[in-house]
C-alpha cells in the first residue's frame, strides 16, 4: 500500500492518519520533497486518463488558466512533472487499484479487505 501526496496537505496527513488507524501498512511518498519521475507518474497513470490526476481547482490550474478538455497527454505529464501542485492528492496505491483523493470508503475497503 503506497499512499502519494505532500506533507504539507491536511488532507494527505488525514489520509496517512486514517489508514494508520485502521492498522494499514503504507508506504508515504512526499512527491513535494521527492518529484515523482515522468516513468513514476506514468506507470501510476497506467490506463487511466491522465487528466484525472490534474485539480482543476489548484492555484496552478487557475494561474496558467488551463482548460482539461484542451489538454493533450504529453503535455499534461509535463505539466503535473514541473508543477506538483497540480496533482490531485492524495493518491492511494495498492495492487493495481489507485484512488484519487481522500476516500474513506475505498481506503477502508483496500486496507481492511471485503467484509
Amino acid at each position: 500500500m503506497k499512499l502519494y501526496g505532500k506533507s504539507t496537505c491536511t488532507t494527505c496527513r488525514d489520509a496517512k492518519a486514517y489508514l494508520n488507524s485502521l492498522g494499514a501498512d503504507v508506504e508515504w511518498r512526499d512527491y513535494g520533497k521527492k518529484p515523482l519521475s515522468e516513468v513514476e507518474l506514468k506507470k501510476l497513470v497506467g490506463r487511466r486518463g491522465v487528466v484525472e490526476f490534474v485539480n482543476p481547482r489548484s492555484t496552478p490550474y487557475r494561474n496558467l488558466e488551463l482548460d482539461s478538455s484542451k489538454l493533450r497527454k504529453q503535455e499534461t505529464f509535463d505539466l503535473l512533472l514541473e508543477e506538483v501542485n497540480l496533482m490531485k492528492r492524495p493518491i492511494l496505491v495498492v495492487g493495481n487499484e489507485v484512488v484519487i483523493g481522500f476516500d474513506r470508503e475505498a481506503y477502508k475497503r483496500l486496507a481492511c479487505g471485503p467484509k
